[in-house]
């Protein structure tokens, strides 16, 4: 179920908000403002994924887990932290964003990632 981004979705595959077809189907139906149609990639979804790889064995050198890891750089806000789906705040994405990546053995000693253990730490 990994997008092309990289992320994983919740629930459909390739249902992300850039999908322009998909949209203007549902305008055209009505339907676009009364449900959650699109599905997008989201960290918090993408690193409980890589948990369960972690816990299966797959390391950081695995092609899919590699492509959430470039997701996730991509996600990254300015300061440090990403902005999830399924919980309201960024301290809520780093508790699933760094034991994702531990689980499958990425080295949390990256400047990215240090920058987020600094605002966290601010926090």
């Amino acid at each position: 179920m990994q997008n092309p981004d990289g992320g994983f979705p919740a629930f459909d595959k390739n249902k992300m908000e850039n999908n322009h077809l998909m949209k203007m189907a549902m305008d055209i139906a009505g339907i676009s403002n009364s449900a959650e149609i699109f599905d997008p990639s989201s960290p918090d979804v993408t690193t409980h994924i890589l948990e369960g790889f972690g816990a299966i064995g797959v390391n950081y050198t695995n092609r899919m887990v590699r492509s959430s890891i470039s997701y996730l750089k991509a996600t990254q806000s300015n300061f440090g932290s990403w902005q999830a789906r399924w919980g309201v705040n960024y301290i809520y994405s780093m508790g699933c964003v760094l034991p994702g990546l531990a689980r499958v053995g990425y080295n949390l000693s990256e400047p990215w990632i240090e920058s987020s253990i600094e605002w966290l730490v601010s926090k």
